[in-house]
């Protein structure tokens, strides 16, 4: 990420462009809400954690970041936000800036499609499910 810029947020469109600020600011304050929601009903959500891993430089690091998005109950929303609002640095929805980069020159990487999105959204919510009742069984 650039000096300016940490990982919750989202980076101003080209000057000029004000409607797409305010379309990438509204994708953004989604996103957080979403993020809020879940952190309230007890879900890990990985990059709130360790921010600084989500925006490192080198490849192993942000490689270990992009796994571990991979659980993330907000994965959906989160890949949503990025292919929408594509941010020039950092980790994003299991994608590291190297391959969204390479997304955006059209190279094979990780497809986001509508169906896929909602089956990884769907996935980490079972996972949030199977996490809280292990915890429920614990306690008793």
């Amino acid at each position: 990420m650039g000096f300016d810029q940490r990982p919750n947020q989202p980076r101003q469109a080209a000057r000029g462009h004000q409607h797409d600020d305010q379309a990438r600011l509204d994708a953004h304050a989604g996103l957080m809400g979403r993020l809020g929601l879940l952190i309230r009903s007890g879900a890990i959500v990985p990059c709130l954690d360790r921010r600084a891993v989500w925006a490192a430089n080198d490849d192993k690091t942000a490689q270990d970041a992009a796994r571990a998005c991979l659980g993330c109950p907000a994965l959906g929303t989160c890949r949503a936000y990025i292919t929408a609002h594509p941010e020039p640095a950092g980790t994003w929805a299991g994608l590291t800036e190297k391959q969204r980069t390479t997304n955006r020159r059209g190279e094979p990487t990780m497809a986001t499609t509508t169906e896929q999105t909602a089956r990884l959204e769907a996935i980490a919510v079972i996972r949030l499910i199977t996490h809280n009742r292990q915890d429920e069984a614990h306690v008793m």
